[in-house]
């Protein structure tokens, strides 16, 4: 998350809504260190800019809805996939994205160079995921039953949802 806030603050954003799916809710901070690290990166640290939705069409209309009424500079989606939504939210409002509004996934959509706008993410790198699992898989004495955490690396793909337009 850091680094998709340091991406978009170094695009000249600084109004970055958060929208985050309700039902895969996943907090690493309380509400107050999560707006102290937007605080840190120079964004706007507003709990209006901070919303859940669910991809139903409802729920995510109203939350993208709400998101606009606090004026974003930019949309950091909690997936990949919800953010191809709002870019076809935006669109279908006459919202110019990147130039209005830029848009930031999370996860590393394949498909999202395909998209238009091509998809800007915080890519996880998904073969280096499996290439760990398989390490992990072929040393089992590594893995003794205690819990442990495995951080595998990410990368920012800067593509047209999310550019220095400034």
């Amino acid at each position: 998350w850091d680094d998709g806030v340091k991406f978009l603050r170094s695009c000249g954003k600084k109004r970055i809504a958060f929208l985050g799916n309700a039902l895969f809710k996943v907090k690493y901070y309380t509400d107050e260190e999560f707006l102290a690290h937007l605080e840190a990166h120079g964004a706007a640290a507003e709990k209006a800019l901070i919303t859940f939705c669910t991809q139903e069409k409802t729920s995510f209309t109203n939350a993208v809805e709400g998101l606009l009424k606090v004026s974003p500079e930019a949309i950091f989606c909690g997936s990949d996939f919800l953010a191809t939504m709002v870019c076809d939210l935006l669109a279908a409002r006459n919202i110019d994205v990147p130039r209005q509004i830029a848009v930031l996934g999370f996860g590393g959509y394949p498909g999202g160079d395909f998209y238009t706008p091509a998809l800007s993410t915080v890519d996880f790198q998904y073969n280096a995921i499996g290439e760990k699992a398989a390490e992990l898989l072929a040393a089992p004495e590594t893995l003794t039953g205690k819990r442990f955490d495995i951080f595998t690396p990410h990368k920012i793909l800067c593509r047209e949802s999310a550019i220095k337009t400034k």
